[in-house]
């Protein structure tokens, strides 16, 4: 898919932008970095025209996740990116790195994860222990879990569609004003279908150009077999934008107003906050 036409002939759904391929060779190692570097304006102007889009096409949706169908086809750095424009906006925000088997919304943070989702969700440990900060933004992380074991049995027991998910999700609707989930590939393995009940709005990724039409259209259909409200489809590593007329006619032109750049894109980082300890005991079961 390479055109906004592209995306409303095959999946049914809004075209909600474009992310250029990154041009800036920071950018390339990490393209969610540029909300906060700034080496690659035209990066970073997507993820910002993106989440201003996302606002005004969900009013009201807290719990979003990303989701895609194929791996590398951007899904995790368009969740850490509009994470951390979020966070930077002012919003309580967190990120959960829902891909057990691939962890790599963890990997690109660079978080550790000796105490991370599955531990709180089996018990191990408290919610509190397993948030860390982003670092660069006052951005809320929970990780996914670097034991294996831990993440085998996770997957046997169908750890998403267990009430100790209901709960986690319930205690951190309370803390943060948005809560945004990295999910699985949805051709992959059935995780992500499992998660959808749990969240307000899906926003579907996909590679410009690249991943097979056909391979989209297969995985929309079973994000609507969920019933889970679809926000629409981003386009990701697109050509670098061509002039306004020109790119009009390519439908790569992004969806959405143009955002005032951030005030303080290096803000001081707020202290952490203590998490509420009764719910934190109640998670952990301590």
């Amino acid at each position: 898919m390479s055109t906004s036409r592209d995306v409303e002939r095959w999946t049914g759904l809004p075209y909600l932008g474009a992310i250029p391929r990154a041009q800036a060779r920071a950018s390339r190692l990490n393209p969610s970095a540029a909300v906060v570097e700034y080496d690659d304006p035209a990066l970073a102007a997507s993820f910002k025209n993106l989440h201003a889009t996302f606002l005004r096409e969900c009013p009201g949706a807290r719990v979003v996740a990303l989701s895609s169908a194929v791996p590398k086809d951007g899904k995790t750095t368009c969740s850490v990116a509009l994470a951390r424009t979020s966070a930077l906006r002012g919003h309580r925000t967190v990120l959960l790195d829902f891909d057990l088997r691939r962890r790599s919304a963890s990997a690109e943070l660079r978080k550790p994860a000796a105490v991370g989702l599955l531990e709180v969700m089996s018990g191990r440990a408290r919610l509190d222990e397993g948030l860390y900060f982003d670092g660069f933004t006052p951005l809320y992380v929970l990780p996914a879990s670097d034991d294996l074991e831990l993440v085998r049995k996770a997957v046997v027991k169908d750890v998403f569609s267990s009430p100790m998910m209901t709960e986690l999700v319930t205690v951190l609707r309370r803390r943060f004003d948005y809560i945004f989930i990295d999910t699985p590939p949805l051709l992959a393995v059935a995780d992500t279908r499992h998660i959808a009940p749990h969240v307000d709005a899906f926003l579907f990724v996909t590679r410009w150009g690249r991943t097979p039409k056909d391979s989209v259209a297969a995985a929309v259909d079973l994000l609507k077999s969920t019933r889970t409200p679809l926000a629409g489809v981003v386009l990701t590593q697109a050509p670098p934008q061509a002039p306004p007329r020109a790119a009009e006619k390519t439908g790569v032109v992004a969806r959405g107003v143009e955002c005032d750049p951030l005030s303080d894109a290096h803000g001081t980082l707020r202290r952490r906050s203590s998490l509420d300890t009764a719910d934190s005991r109640r998670l952990a079961g301590g």
